[in-house]
């Protein structure tokens, strides 16, 4: 209608039914009949035309008036139903730590809290065993780390996807953007929260899997176990 009335047409009227619109109420054209000729009067031509009144013009007949055809009622199409929208994944919400100490990426799920100093600590001291098993003396013990947060959701949008899918898309790049810049030979995963949202196949580097340093912590015996998975970076 917008259209229309740019180009100067005030009214329109479909030829036929348009889906999804109300019926429409066409009125039947009616053709109007020719006028009959009346044949007019001769003249002789022996006597000569005197000049006359103008006389009025026939009236024209009258148009045969025909009766209007039954309109049919407007067949009303069956209402559509709407498909219905595909509802948004749930939004999951997680914070991870990314350490980086050595030539190696930590990464552990924070569970809604600071990261500790004395898990920082302990990354350190872990990094720092890898070198010396390595032959390399010549950074100093403790390794100094640098810290980085990745957090999810990264925005408030509701009509963008937040569900664990895109959350596992987002945590992959974030991953992969950290171990090119600082060309890491390897990936530490600390814990099962953060195996959860971590695809360890999208990444060319080596990746170990060893318990979080709040359950090492708690339970020292399981940094045995966690020393022997961290040979596998050397």
């Amino acid at each position: 209608m917008a259209y229309l009335q740019a180009l100067g047409i005030d009214s329109y009227v479909s030829r036929g039914q348009l889906p999804g619109a109300a019926p429409s109420r066409r009125l039947a054209l009616v053709p109007r009949a020719p006028a009959v000729a009346t044949p007019s009067a001769a003249v002789a031509p022996s006597a000569p035309a005197e000049p006359s009144a103008p006389s009025e013009p026939p009236a024209p007949a009258a148009a045969a008036r025909q009766p209007l055809p039954d309109l049919e009622p407007a067949r009303r199409p069956p209402p559509v139903t709407p498909a219905p929208r595909p509802e948004a994944a749930p939004a999951v919400r997680f914070s991870l730590a990314a350490i980086l100490a050595g030539p190696w990426l930590w990464l552990e799920d924070l569970g809604g809290q600071p990261l500790a100093a004395e898990q920082a600590a302990l990354v350190g001291a872990m990094a720092g065993a890898l070198l010396l098993s390595a032959g390399d003396s010549r950074q100093a013990l403790p390794v100094k780390a640098q810290f980085a947060q990745f957090d999810w959701p990264l925005h408030n949008n509701r009509q963008l996807d937040n569900g664990e899918d895109a959350a596992r898309a987002g945590l992959a790049a974030f991953v992969e953007r950290r171990l090119q810049d600082s060309g890491c030979s390897g990936l530490v995963v600390l814990g099962e929260s953060a195996a959860h949202w971590l695809d360890a196949a999208q990444h060319m580097v080596r990746v170990v899997q060893v318990p979080a340093t709040r359950d090492m912590l708690s339970r020292p015996a399981l940094k045995r176990g966690a020393w022997d998975a961290l040979l596998a970076l050397l």
